[in-house]
Order: structure tokens, then sequence, then C-alpha cells
């Protein structure tokens, strides 16, 4: 029998795995499995899926079924969906994303015209001719809504206005029928000719808001046939709908306008203890979910019992890696919190979550309005936590990098002193990052090496594995293997705790890893597994560097047509989130494809917007690259001047780092450039020696690149170090995979 490792968690007659994960699953794998599950299904018979009312459907639902409409092909299954939208709301756009899908048709529902109309009646009615000033009346009251149209049928049936005379359905003069009311007051009319017990049943009905087992409906009071002829007269009076959950009675109000228009009746306190009822029943028989139960007591001033409720839906749906949900959930929380001192905590949540989602204002706002409780409590740990998230918060929305690092540098100290191990391993985590952004590679290596020991003194694994990804990302240059290494740890670990965050982060990184070991394939199948990941739990930051990788992947191998597009759409998703430093890298690589793509004017424009951006938040490395990169464009353009002077501008930058990294070949080859112009050949040969034996350990393809541009020349001047390059780059993937690379190859080769 299949085992499925998600898809028991919501269909609880499926067989199980043997070993359950606690901490939460994969959604992608849950998408995966459900998409699985009806392929076998559409196998045995063919399926008919009806999906009505979208337009109340969560994310997830929306998102399951955009993940099945892609995966489907030639499988035996209709889906079918109903809903009702404006232009520019949610169901909208969803459905104009899977209206793209090939084989799918529409059939957009208007109002009734008046002839429409009076073919209905006379169909309903049974009478060949009902009359011009009857239909005409029936269609100004109405504007041609079947809603309206036939609960104004009922209402003046009700008041005797229609009704059956010898067989015949007889009308009163048109002077004599009610004038038209808005949709609210008709249904009112309809409501005040109920019997107490029939009205005090649809109110809770309304309340509810979507169907119910009859149970709930059921008064201990009356006996059970009189309850389910109360219910069925309800049904056939066109107040309720009959429908069955799981084989079990079940109602729902007729439609929504009208469940609305019974709420708007209903006095405020009565309204609350209906909502009091509901939550309380739904919360008894274990069939409501977290998040309902939380809005039914907030709508009956049940804090108390609704920021308890609001929370642990925020944690299922964190762990069913719905990050939307969670923000909204973390907000009802807000509004409930009993206390001040709550209040801060879920503050402090909703901060964490904004952060991961990429609302960096959001997040640093919610983290001072924490702060200003912890501070009047003096929470020492709590201060140093929210502190650091919102440096990281800051430090993401462009803020300079000395002067976050100033600030990460004083909470490390206040967190030492206080020996707090835990604390003091999360700083020293962003100060690593920040002074591998300044050029302090071995500072930064020496300051993950102690994050991840004192990470490892404690029980937080995922501190652990947040210092092991970054120890990797400082290393992964030098040594590969043991990057390799801490990025797969670091994978496990946010498995076992399902972090749809770090799981996506792990991917990008594993992914860049075998992008830079030549590894397309693995590369390119685990970047795509990050955007499917993160785009699915609505991490859009993460979803953009995992779209950035993807470019540089795809401008590796010469596709600069899906490089553009994967690039573009980084830009789109680091601009979404006003992410600065993300969206340096993604522009960064775009000024690289405009140049390989020999759009010169416009790469020198894309490198000198890049090098304000890197010079503002401190990022030396990209500041160099791009520096050189407009020198490069400088050459190609003719302006030798301009060349000289861009280098003359990257040689004090380049004095502060010691070791080689990506985009250092740009300021080599400019250097390159420069010397051979100035006739300096013998010096640009050692020049090219000296940095082939930098780049060959950590980047083939910079190495690759710099053969490829000036092997020719130099060969005179070196020539056994020329063509030991040729030799040995010629046959690498970096250059076979590119075919301009490969090009240059062959014509080096050919000349040897």
């Amino acid at each position: 029998t299949r085992q499925w490792r998600e898809l028991w968690r919501l269909e609880q007659s499926v067989e199980s795995p043997a070993t359950v994960t606690v901490g939460g699953g994969s959604k992608a794998l849950l998408l995966e499995e459900l998409a699985e599950f009806l392929r076998l299904a559409a196998q045995q018979r063919p399926l008919v899926l009806l999906l009505e009312n979208m337009q109340w459907a969560d994310s997830a639902s929306w998102d399951a079924l955009e993940h099945l409409i892609a995966h489907l092909e030639s499988e035996r299954i209709l889906i079918a969906l109903t809903f009702s939208g404006t232009l520019g709301d949610v169901t909208l756009e969803r459905w104009t994303r899977i209206g793209t899908r090939p084989r799918h048709h529409e059939i957009r529902l208007t109002s009734l015209t008046r002839d429409d109309v009076k073919r209905w009646i006379e169909s309903v009615t049974r009478t060949p001719d009902v009359g011009r000033e009857v239909m005409s009346y029936l269609y100004r009251h109405s504007e041609g809504r079947p809603l309206v149209l036939g609960q104004l049928l009922r209402d003046l049936q009700e008041s005797g206005a229609l009704a059956v005379h010898d067989g015949e359905w007889r009308w009163r003069p048109v002077s004599e029928l009610p004038a038209p009311v808005p949709f609210a007051v008709l249904i009112g009319r309809r409501l005040d000719r109920l019997a107490l017990p029939e009205r005090s049943v649809l109110e809770l009905a309304a309340v509810v808001g979507r169907e119910s087992d009859e149970a709930l409906f059921l008064s201990p009071s009356a006996g059970a046939s009189e309850a389910h002829t109360l219910l069925h007269q309800l049904v056939t009076d066109g107040f309720l709908w009959s429908t069955y959950d799981r084989d079990r009675a079940a109602y729902v109000v007729a439609h929504h306008e009208i469940a609305a228009a019974i709420r708007e009746r209903i006095p405020p306190e009565r309204l609350a203890a209906l909502h009091d009822t509901v939550a309380t029943a739904l919360a008894g028989e274990g069939r409501g979910s977290l998040s309902e139960i939380a809005f039914h007591y907030e709508r009956a001033a049940m804090l108390d019992r609704a920021h308890h409720y609001a929370l642990r839906a925020a944690d299922h749906a964190l762990s069913s890696h719905e990050t939307s949900a969670v923000a909204e959930l973390l907000a009802a929380a807000e509004r409930t919190a009993p206390s001040e001192a709550e209040l801060a905590d879920v503050r402090v949540r909703m901060a964490s979550v904004a952060e991961v989602a990429g609302r960096y204002p959001d997040a640093e706002a919610l983290c001072d309005l924490a702060l200003a409780w912890y501070d009047s409590r003096a929470d020492r740990l709590q201060l140093l936590r929210v502190k650091r998230m919102r440096a990281l918060v800051r430090m993401k929305r462009g803020q300079a990098a000395q002067e976050t690092l100033t600030e990460l540098l004083s909470l490390e100290a206040e967190a030492k002193e206080a020996d707090l191990h835990s604390e003091r391993a999360a700083t020293l985590l962003l100060v690593a990052e920040l002074q591998w952004r300044l050029g302090d590679q071995k500072a930064a290596r020496e300051v993950a090496e102690e994050a991840v020991r004192l990470a490892e003194l404690g029980d937080d694994s995922a501190l652990l594995g947040d210092a092991c990804n970054r120890l990797g990302a400082i290393i992964y240059h030098d040594n590969r293997h043991r990057a390799r290494d801490l990025y797969t740890k670091s994978l496990a670990i946010a498995t076992a705790l399902g972090d749809p965050y770090r799981k996506v982060r792990a991917f990008n990184n594993i992914g860049l890893l075998a992008l830079l070991s030549n590894r397309w394939d693995e590369a390119r199948g685990m970047l795509e597994s990050a955007v499917e990941q993160a785009r699915s739990a609505g991490l859009v930051e993460s979803w953009g560097r995992a779209e950035l990788n993807l470019g540089v992947l795809a401008g590796r191998i010469g596709d600069y047509e899906e490089s553009e597009r994967a690039l573009s759409e980084a830009l789109r998703l680091t601009a979404l989130v006003q992410n600065s430093v993300e969206q340096l890298y993604a522009t960064y690589n775009m000024a690289h494809l405009q140049r390989e793509s020999d759009r010169i004017e416009d790469a020198a424009d894309t490198y000198s917007l890049v090098r304000e951006l890197a010079e503002r938040i401190g990022q030396v490395e990209v500041q160099a690259g791009a520096i050189a990169g407009m020198g490069l464009c400088c050459f190609k353009l003719g302006d030798d001047e301009g060349a000289r002077a861009a280098l003359a501008s990257c040689n004090p930058l380049v004095e502060r780092l010691e070791e080689w990294f990506q985009g250092r070949e740009l300021i080599e080859g400019l250097r390159l450039h420069v010397l051979i112009s100035e006739g300096e050949v013998q010096n640009a040969a050692a020049v090219f020696e000296r940095s082939l034996a930098l780049a060959a350990s950590s980047d083939v393809h910079g190495a690759a690149w710099l053969t490829s541009e000036f092997g020719e020349v130099l060969r005179a001047a070196s020539c056994g170090v020329v063509e030991a390059a040729i030799e040995l780059y010629a046959s690498q993937p970096e250059a076979l995979g590119n075919p301009k690379l490969r090009a240059k190859f062959a014509v080096l080769k050919r000349d040897t």
C-alpha cells in the first residue's frame, strides 16, 4: 500500500508513513502528493472536481489548485470552478494566472436580460403570458439578478400578492405590489414572517457563515422530530440548503448575501452571544478550524480565548508553511492580546514573520513597539533579541554596513557580559556577514566559527542550522567540500523543523555551490526547487534570491534569454521587498549579462548604478567589480582614459581584499587591458600568471574567462603558462557549456 508522507495530514483515510515528522512537513511534497493521488484516482475512473464559491477560498487552496493544474497533462480530470469577483481582487488575480494555461474554458455569467426574466417567470409559474406591467415591475426590482428575483417571488407569494387560484398563478395589480427596496430590506420582510424558533436557527446559521453539522442547530429543549421539521421548512422556504459533510447531514444559508442581510438585523448583544455559542460548539466538537474559532471568539469579545486560539492557529499555519495566513492570525492575536506582555510577545512574532516575508518597514515598526515594553520591564534577553532583529531589518533595508556592524558589536558585548551564549551566537552570525561584506574575510571566518561553536553548546537546533549556513557562505570559495557538508547539515535541521524559510535557503545555497562546481543539472534542480517552494510559501525574498541564482546559471551556460528573464524577475521581487543587498546582486549580474551580450552602453550605465549602491551599503567586493566592469566597457567604447581612471579607483579597494572573490577576474582583466595598451606586455604576463594561480582553486570560470580573453595576446610573452591554461580550461564545463567561451577556446586551440 502506498504511504503518503504529507497527504495523510489532510485525509486520515490514506496510509501515513511509519515515522511521522513532528515539527511539520513539506508543503511542496504535500502538493506533489495531492497531484499524484488525483492522477492515480483518474486512472481508475474519470474525475470531475467541482469547486464552488472560490471567492471564499484561502491562499493554500489556490496554491494547491495552481500546482495541480500545472502538473496535469493527459489525465482524465475535469475541474470546474465557480466564483464571483470584481476587478482587482485576489480571486480574479488567481484566476487570471490559471487562465493562461491551455485547455481551459470560461463562461461569464451576467445579469438576466428582460427576455431572460420573461422566459424564466413563465416557466416557473407555467403562465404563458405574465403581462407587460408585471414583467416591468419584476425586472425593475431585480435588475436581472437571479438571487433577487427568486427572493422577490418568494416574498410576493408569502404576502399573498402572488397566489394560485384554480390551478393558475394570479398577481395582484402592480399598483398594489410593494415598492422596490434594497435586498436587505426584502430579506427583512421575509424574516419578519418567520416564527421565533425558525428565525433563531436562521440567525445561528448566518453567524456560522458556512455549512455546519445539523447538531449545531438542534435545540436541546426541542424534540428531534420537531427540530428536523423546522430545518426542512427553512430549506423549503429557500433560506437554507441541505448539504452533506462526510455523510452527515449539514446545512448552510442559501447565499452569502442572504446571510449578510440576516446578520445586519441581529442586535449587537445577541450577535456577540451567537458568536460565543458558535465558537464554543466548534471548539467542543473539534470540527472547526482554529482560525475560525478565534474569529468567533473575537466577535464575541471573548479576548482571552480569541488570543489563545489565534496563536494556536498561527502555529498550525506556520507548520503548514502558510506565511500569509500566519501574518493575518498574528494580527488577530495582536488585536485580542489580554495584556501588555502578551501584546509585546505577539509583536515580536509578527516582526519575525514580516522580516522573513520581506516586509521590512512593518518589521522595524513592530520591533520598535515591542522594545518600548521590554525596556520598561528591563527584560535584558528580549531587549537584545529584538534589537538584533531590528538591526537585521535595517541592514536589509540598506543601512550602511559599518553603522550596522558597530551596533551589532555593542549587542554582542552585552550578550557576552550577560553570559547569554545563544543570543551571542545569533548576533555573531550577523557580525560575520557584515565583516565579509566589508572585505574582512579572515575576521568573518573566525567569527562564524565561534558562532558555530557557541550554537553547538546549546539546544537550539535552528540557531545551529543558521550558524552552519553562515559559515558555509563564508568559506565556500576556499573549502567547497566543508561548505557542502555545512549546507547539508543546515538542510537536515530545517527539514526536521519543518521550516520552509530555512529549507529554501539551504536549497539556494546548495544550488549555488553546485553552480560554482560546474554541476549544472544539480544546480538547476536545487534552484528550481527553491523557486517553487519559496513561491508556494510566500517567501518573496528567498524566491528572488533563487531567481537571481538561476539567472547566473543561465548566463554561465550562454542562455542569455533565460538569464535576462530570471534576473528581471529577481529585480522585481527584490524591489518588492525593498532588500537593498539582493537588489544590488541582481543589478550587478544584469550588468554582467549586458556586457556579455555586447550591450556595452547599457552595461556601463548599469555598472554605474551598482557602484553607487554598493558604496552606500558597504559592499566592497561588488563596488570594486562594478568599477572594473565600467572600465572594461570604457575599453570597448574606445575610452582608454576612462578605463585607466576606473583601474585607479579599483586599486585601493582591492588592497583591502586579500583573497580571490567572484568578480575579481573583471579587475584583473581591466588591469591586463591597461598594461597591454601601454605596451607593458611582460608585466601583463606576470599579472596573468598570478591571477590564474589565485583563481585556480576557487573560481574556474574566472580563470577560464581570463584565458579566453588574453591567451592570444600574451602567448608570446608567457607561452608555457598560456598553453597550459588553454589545455586545462578548454575542456572544463565552464568553457564547454558556454557557447561564447567555447568558440574562443576553439580559436585558441586551432592556433596552438
